[in-house]
């Protein structure tokens, strides 16, 4: 921005995103055969009304965490203070982000921009995510993963041995019938430095926050469920594989079980878990991660990204949840399997 054009806005009366467009709630209304079609409510504000437009990306997240940004096939109808935009073509075999900006375009010529949205939708048919309203608010603290692989179990191949420490995409299986007995288990592992540690002893909320970016479905396999447990610490990325895991990683407490995932965020409340933790003599924190899918034949490849993807790395997080989602009270027909609120 040049400085003729900043002392020119800062000398007008300034348009604050509420006064544009709030984020209210959306819901899926039409299903196709590879996609569905999209509403999203928004709150019309008074600066705004007869003036609202909105811009659409769609930003695909692939299973390797690489993105690809699209303009959406969106429809904008305002109706006084309540507008609906219709987006079509949102995919449903791919993750996705729907990031809508609402603007308005003043007598000046300069766009003012109302509360940014965010939609994360899941691949293989998963429900839509929560909406996230890009307003002024304090940010979570989130602390990447410092280490993390996958270990295989394929003797076969001579897999047993292999470290997949600097792979953008981890790997889930458990084709036995018990959880211990792991074919394939993604491994994380985190290290807080004390001020981090100082919002546990706050009681700040904790979360584990892993991104599953796809599974591998057929037929005969179909069973989705995945455990997290909390692990030893002795291990690095370049050297944990399936032989050594028991001696490197010996799992521990479970911390979450049953936890249905397809594609898309998964969380898991940990705060408790850090609290019990030892502390390094500089008041560190290092703990460690194991996900696996539940004991089962029918286990599917559940896909999870690392700290080597685009998107969706690792991470705990300190602080109330960014996302913030309103419940529509508007009609179901066509939404069969594709409940937005779960």
């Amino acid at each position: 921005m040049t400085t003729n054009l900043r002392a020119e806005l800062q000398e007008r009366e300034p348009i604050c995103r509420e006064q544009i467009s709030d984020y209210l709630g959306n819901e899926v209304v039409s299903e196709q055969e590879d996609s569905f079609t999209l509403k999203v409510l928004l709150r019309v504000g008074e600066a705004a009304v007869g003036k609202l437009t909105c811009e659409s990306i769609l930003v695909l997240i692939e299973k390797d965490g690489k993105m690809h940004a699209e303009r959406a096939q969106a429809t904008l109808t305002c109706t006084g203070e309540e507008a609906e935009l219709e987006i079509s073509g949102v995919p449903k075999n791919t993750a996705s982000l729907l990031i809508v900006r609402p603007y308005i375009t003043p007598a000046d010529g300069i766009r003012r921009y109302g509360s940014a949205i965010t939609l994360h939708c899941g691949g293989n048919g998963q429900e839509l995510g929560d909406g996230c309203l890009d307003v002024d608010r304090e940010k979570p603290r989130q602390i990447i993963a410092t280490d993390d692989t996958f270990i295989f179990n394929d003797e076969k191949n001579s897999r047993t041995s292999q470290s997949y420490g600097d792979v953008a995409r981890l790997q889930v299986r458990n084709t036995g019938n018990a959880d211990t007995d792991l074919y394939r288990a993604s491994y994380f592992k985190f290290t807080l430095d004390p001020e981090t540690v100082a919002l546990l002893d706050a009681d700040v909320p904790a979360r584990l926050r892993l991104f599953v970016s796809g599974t591998e479905y057929s037929e005969s396999r179909k069973y989705y469920n995945m455990a997290v447990y909390a692990t030893d610490i002795r291990w690095t990325e370049n050297e944990l594989n399936f032989n050594n895991h028991k001696e490197l990683a010996q799992t521990g407490e479970c911390l979450a079980k049953d936890i249905h995932c397809e594609s898309g965020f998964i969380t898991v409340d940990i705060g408790d878990y850090l609290k019990k933790q030892a502390r390094a003599a500089d008041g560190s924190v290092t703990v460690s991660f194991m996900a696996t899918s539940e004991g089962h034949e029918d286990a599917i490849i559940i896909f999870m990204t690392s700290k080597e993807a685009d998107y969706g790395k690792p991470t705990i997080e300190f602080g109330e949840p960014a996302l913030d989602i309103t419940e529509l009270n508007l009609p179901t027909e066509g939404n069969v399997g594709f409940d937005p609120w779960g």
